[in-house]
């Protein structure tokens, strides 16, 4: 016999409802999983070619073109990533050695700011 599984979203989970979706629309745990509706900050743990591995994996499938890096020991994490994975990801030329390309702001059309926004300004 075939037995439906009843899915109910986990209230404190944002992605819950979407990745139920997914399931009911046939979606396999692995696509599921590539609509990104786990962990949006997820932990790494690992030696710096692990760590590297994961970012190149991402870049590779397409899932990712950038990082934002949130260092959990802030005394001496942040150099620590800078001196270990970050040359790893320039060996393989995943990381520029220099900021010549465009910003994000760039990217997405905003013109330049130079002090407050006008639109906080007005609200002083």
């Amino acid at each position: 016999t075939t037995q439906t599984l009843q899915l109910r979203p986990h209230p404190g989970v944002a992605q819950a409802a979407y990745a139920i979706e997914l399931a009911q629309q046939g979606r396999t745990p692995l696509e599921i999983l590539g609509h990104g509706v786990l962990d949006m900050a997820p932990s790494m743990v690992g030696t710096a070619e692990q760590i590297a591995d994961t970012l190149q994996e991402w870049v590779q499938a397409g899932a990712a073109d950038g990082f934002t890096v949130t260092i959990d020991d802030l005394h001496d994490g942040m150099d620590a990533f800078v001196d270990q994975v970050v040359p790893v990801l320039r060996r393989r030329g995943l990381r520029p050695n220099d900021y010549t390309g465009t910003t994000l702001r760039d990217h997405i059309g905003l013109p330049a700011q130079l002090g407050v926004d006008p639109r906080l300004a007005a609200h002083r």
